[in-house]
């Protein structure tokens, strides 16, 4: 994840600081604007940076602005854990419209993002749920394809990626129990091409790890369930 960052940093260079940040004079103090000033962008912390990034693009600053201080706002809120949110940083570059800034600024902000997708698949669901990271890559990305199929090559080679396994069977349980038509679609989809996959994987797990190959059979049967209690177009 850090080489990632780094990347966000050197790409994002060229974004400078803007002589004044214009924001909702109601809203935005002078103080506020002097916490985004007082410290090089790389020693910036969550105090200086938090209120910004609730108010950015909404009543305080604009695109530009907000593409200067991304990377340390990402440095910040990847590990998780801290005032600023990735899912509000997610929400920001949605109405930032990064998807419409040039290739090398798209390419370093999906870096970011695959790397923490991978992180979270390498972790237990009680400490990073990978269900709650879907809806915050939902809200910054159209297609969810590439960290899905990431996550389908960990599942195929689950001897090595046992939390991979552990995460897919959370999500399953809890899309299932919590309005799946209100998921994304793609997700929905994709759990549902994986029903044969998880008769050969139970078996393949059975014999390692009974708790996980029994986990993973109540995921089948939540599955089958929501197959057909949904219709997907």
């Amino acid at each position: 994840m850090r080489e990632a960052v780094e990347r966000l940093y050197t790409v994002f260079a060229r974004h400078r600081l803007a002589a004044r940040i214009d924001g909702c004079p109601h809203c935005v103090t002078d103080e506020d604007q002097h916490l985004l000033r007082r410290s090089p962008l790389r020693e910036l912390g969550e105090a200086d940076l938090s209120r910004f990034v609730a108010k950015a693009i909404t009543t305080w600053g604009n695109v530009d602005d907000l593409r200067h201080f991304l990377p340390r706002i990402l440095d910040l809120a990847l590990p998780g854990g801290g005032v600023i949110e990735i899912d509000t940083v997610a929400a920001k570059l949605d109405l930032a419209r990064w998807w419409e800034w040039p290739m090398d600024e798209r390419d370093a902000v999906r870096a970011c993002f695959a790397a923490l997708w991978r992180r979270t698949l390498e972790r237990e669901p009680e400490e990073r749920p990978a269900v709650l990271l879907l809806d915050t890559l939902a809200t910054a990305f159209d297609d969810l394809a590439p960290f899905l199929d990431a996550w389908t090559a960990r599942l195929h080679r689950w001897a090595d990626h046992h939390p991979a396994v552990r995460q897919f069977a959370d999500t399953a349980g809890t899309i299932v129990a919590t309005s799946p038509t209100l998921r994304h679609p793609q997700v929905v989809v994709w759990l549902l091409t994986l029903l044969p996959h998880l008769e050969l994987l139970f078996k393949e797990i059975e014999e390692v790890d009974l708790g996980l190959a029994e986990a993973l059979l109540d995921t089948h049967d939540q599955l089958v369930l929501l197959r057909g209690t949904i219709s997907l177009r």
